[in-house]
């Protein structure tokens, strides 16, 4: 019940700052950003995957829908961060099937080592 009562603690806390609700919308879009750029050739998809860091368009789309209030900004971001998803996931498929569940284990637990993932398919 604690926890509870501080992440509703924290929900208000966010939703009565102005910039606090600012900074989880920034962060919504540091996806399209990585992804913008890596697909343009501007930094090196070596060092900032697209496919290895969907995790942060899935988390950030969360958060921005849990903590922030909806509203037509805060949908269009959390689509953006969608359509890159699903785009990548196209994409993967050329892998197999095996590589979009790999995506998609990698997107919701991004803590585990993708080569592990990919030696269950």
């Amino acid at each position: 019940m604690v926890i509870i009562e501080n992440i509703n603690s924290l929900k208000n806390s966010i939703q009565d700052s102005i910039f606090l609700k600012l900074i989880i919308m920034i962060s919504a879009l540091i996806y399209p950003t990585i992804f913008a750029l890596g697909f343009n050739g501007i930094i090196s998809i070596e060092i900032l995957n697209p496919m290895l860091l969907m995790w942060i368009g899935f988390y950030s789309s969360i958060i921005l829908i849990y903590f922030v209030s909806i509203n037509p900004i805060n949908i269009l971001l959390v689509i953006i961060n969608v359509c890159i998803i699903l785009f990548l996931m196209f994409i993967s498929m050329m892998g197999g099937s095996g590589a979009p569940w790999a995506l998609i284990i990698k997107m919701i637990l991004p803590i585990i080592p993708f080569s592990w993932i990919i030696s269950l398919f």
